[in-house]
Formats: structure tokens, sequence, C-alpha cells
């Protein structure tokens, strides 16, 4: 396996780039700079945020329905992600948010045997608060009781942040 990144040294780089590849495949590299708070300084997104992961419309290329997640970004800019997929398997994530309000969304599933992996970043869109693609791969399990050979997808996330409304308010 060969790896190739690229920082610019000689201004204050925020990101590192790169590819890495055995000569049959290739994949490219991205990591952001997380920044630092400390006393005074919170972070910007400090709050909890709630996370929509949309399943399949053709239930035959995987789970239908919509996932969800609880994500919440403390005032040092550490975020903590619990998540439900479409098909009910949870996930969990600790990671810093970003320079650029980007969170790397990754986790081991099905024992190994799957993964969910994306880049969402934290927007001002009056949409949402959060959007980014993800993938979301179950390899072929001949003892799985739903989909034994396994799926490959892509998927739109969307996000808010959660406004408490008061314990006079309901939910």
């Amino acid at each position: 396996v060969a790896v190739e990144m690229q920082l610019d040294v000689t201004n204050p780089a925020t990101r590192v780039t790169g590819l890495v590849g055995d000569g049959t495949w290739q994949a490219e590299l991205t990591g952001y700079r997380a920044p630092t708070y400390v006393g005074t300084n919170a972070s910007p997104l400090t709050g909890r945020y709630t996370l929509a992961i949309p399943g399949q419309n053709d239930f035959t290329q995987g789970p239908a329905g919509h996932g969800y997640g609880i994500l919440s970004v403390s005032r040092t800019g550490l975020l903590v992600c619990s998540a439900r997929l479409p098909d009910g398997t949870a996930f969990s994530q600790v990671v810093p948010v970003s320079d650029d309000s980007a969170i790397p969304l990754y986790g081991w599933l099905y024992g190994g045997k799957g993964a969910i992996s994306g880049w969402i970043t934290f927007t001002n869109k009056p949409e949402s608060d959060l959007d980014g693609t993800i993938s979301w791969i179950k390899r072929p399990m001949t003892t799985s009781r739903y989909y034994p050979l396994g799926f490959t997808n892509q998927t739109e996330v969307v996000g808010s942040r959660y406004a408490y409304p008061g314990t006079t308010q309901p939910v």
C-alpha cells in the first residue's frame, strides 16, 4: 500500500490531503485540524443536535425507513454521537469537530463485516444545521436474517440543533 500526503508548510494549513492505494485501487484521504478551545473560548457549535439517516426507497437495495442520531458538541469542540441505522444497528463515536466545522462519521458495524463512513458538516442553511453524504456497507453474511447478500448504499443525512422547549412546554 502506498500513501501520498500533501501539507502546505508555508501557510498554516487546516487540512491534509492525499491518496492511498495498492496499484489496483485508490482512495482519497482528507484530514482536518481540530481546534483547541480553552477557558471562556468555547466552540461556537456547542449544543445538542438531532440527525436523520434515511434508508433506501427500494427495500430490495437495503433497509428502508429512517435511522436517527443524537449528537452533542462540548465547549471544547468534542462531538459525541449515538445513532441507530434504519435496520436497527446501533453505533457511537467520539471525535473532535474540525476548524472547517466538519466531522468524520465512522463506525464498524455487524461485527466487523460492515461500516458507515462519511463527512458531516455543520451548516447555516434554513432547512438543516447538519448535512453530508455517508456510505453504509454490509458485506454478505449468509447467517444474517436480513440482507444476507449485503448491500452498499450512499445516503444524504440531515440534522438540526435541538432547542430544549423548557419545563412548561411539551417537547
